[in-house]
């Protein structure tokens, strides 16, 4: 095993993987209104979030990728980005809730898992035709995009929350992009263009506006939802495409041709 634990990009895996666990154990001692401990747990979720990021980077850069490490990353993502986002969930809006509350939270924590099993199953191929676009809401932004919004809401308000039924439709919603067939941009192939350079300009002058006049947790709660509702759009215009495409063809199809009552006769005789 020395020889797995000691490769740089599994040591990222392990940060992350503690990230989580850190998470877990701020979030089970919060008291509704602990915006202190709220923001710490969503803070380490953050975090994890980073290391994910890196470790497949610092493998590339070693040259030291192994399906070992693969397997590692999505053992660790469970815990980082399934389970503590649900326990933070839990403690934060969805405790008043009781029993209901706990099978809501754990519903995220199962379609995380659902969605890391049926990526595995088809690593190597190509799940939407390209590597630009990933099958379902991948678990990392879920789990992200939970823990901008605890830490936006511990930023800003530091209160309990007072609408827990968001709280409860935001589970749901996320936990069924997870486990669905939208498609959303991964960024794998992304090539710079002089719109897209403008674009990134206009962006990271945005966020600089935000910070300076307002609070970066309101820049990282933009952007998640931003990216969510983008894909949202995509596959919405995607349907009503193949929709009308699929209108043309059976529109283009040549009618049976319309026979005569003799003809009808001759033909039910033979």
């Amino acid at each position: 095993m020395m020889k797995y634990i000691l490769k740089p990009a599994n040591a990222f895996t392990a940060a992350s993987l503690f990230c989580g666990m850190f998470s877990m154990m701020w979030a089970a001692e919060a008291e509704p209104g602990d915006s202190r401990s709220f923001f710490w747990a969503a803070l380490l979720i953050i975090l994890a979030g980073i290391f994910d990021g890196l470790d497949g980077r610092v493998a590339r850069l070693t040259h030291t990728q192994s399906e070992f490490g693969v397997q590692l990353d999505s053992l660790v993502d469970v815990v980082s980005f399934g389970v503590a986002p649900a326990v933070l969930l839990y403690k934060w809006g969805l405790e008043a809730y009781g029993n209901f509350g706990l099978v809501v939270a754990f519903l995220f924590t199962l379609c995380g898992a659902f969605r890391l099993a049926r990526y595995n199953l088809h690593s190597g191929t190509p799940e939407t035709g390209s590597k630009k676009y990933t099958e379902g809401l991948t678990i990392t932004c879920a789990g992200g995009m939970v823990a901008v919004l605890v830490l936006h809401h511990a930023k800003v308000r530091a209160t309990e929350v007072d609408n827990t039924l968001s709280v409860l439709l935001l589970t749901v919603l996320l936990s069924y992009l997870m486990i669905s067939t939208v498609r959303f941009r991964s960024f794998r192939e992304f090539r710079l263009s002089p719109l897209s350079i403008g674009l990134a300009a206009l962006a990271a002058t945005l966020g600089v506006v935000v910070l300076a006049v307002y609070d970066i947790t309101m820049l990282l709660v933009a952007i998640g939802g931003a990216y969510i509702g983008f894909g949202l759009l995509e596959e919405a215009f995607l349907l009503a495409r193949r929709r009308r495409d699929d209108d043309v063809l059976y529109l283009g199809e040549s009618p049976e041709p319309d026979l005569g009552e003799d003809e009808e006769e001759e033909e039910a005789r033979a």
